[in-house]
């Protein structure tokens, strides 16, 4: 699932380098393989604090511009991924926030991409009001501090479909669906293509 995310980011247009970032549990070693495999560079920090450990992959990237992928999405998308790249540079600079909000946006959970800048990420790690919830979830804190939201729309609404991973009848869902996606096509037509081939999206729907 991760080397599937990592894949899709590094092909993602705009994005100038990804970074890994996971925890110092020893349980999480294993993953800097997957860094290798795909010439990636791995950021190791808190396993609760995920806001630093962000924060702190995004300082060993110099970036100015965050993009924020979770490793649940193993479908991420990267045309979505570049319209909210798109959004945020003509609406969000110097310290906004986009995203393809998947509780009304229309796309699905686990199409997920957030985009913030790192000032806004320092500012809001710094403050003494962020909570550990805040901290553990990294960006509803970011959320409240941006002082400009925005958010793409997706063209049908399929805001019903679930294609993150939590569960193992999640992984089998996002299974069959990928063995029907070609080899090195990254995009929402592709998913959506291959979820109704997978019988997961009613044809009539898509």
């Amino acid at each position: 699932m991760l080397s599937h995310v990592v894949e899709r980011v590094c092909a993602t247009r705009g994005v100038d380098e990804t970074v890994l970032a996971t925890s110092r549990s020893e349980r999480d070693a294993a993953l800097q393989a997957i860094a290798a495999q795909h010439h990636v560079r791995m950021w190791r920090g808190s396993e609760w604090d995920v806001l630093s450990r962000v924060r702190e992959a995004a300082r060993l990237a110099e970036a100015d511009v965050v993009v924020r992928v979770t490793a649940d999405c193993p479908l991420f998308c990267v045309d979505i991924a570049e319209r909210v790249l798109d959004l945020y540079a003509k609406e969000c600079v110097p310290i906004g926030y986009a995203w393809n909000d998947t509780t009304r946006s229309g796309y699905p959970d686990g199409t997920d991409v957030e985009v913030f800048s790192r000032t806004l990420l320092d500012r809001v790690d710094a403050s003494p009001r962020i909570s550990r919830t805040d901290r553990e979830h990294v960006t509803p804190a970011i959320r409240r501090s941006a002082p400009r939201l925005a958010g793409v729309q997706a063209p049908l609404n399929l805001s019903w479909l679930k294609l993150s991973v939590d569960r193992p009848v999640d992984y089998d869902t996002v299974a069959r669906v990928v063995e029907h996606i070609p080899a090195g096509d990254y995009s929402w037509d592709a998913v959506l293509r291959a979820c109704v081939a997978a019988g997961i999206v009613p044809e009539g729907q898509a």
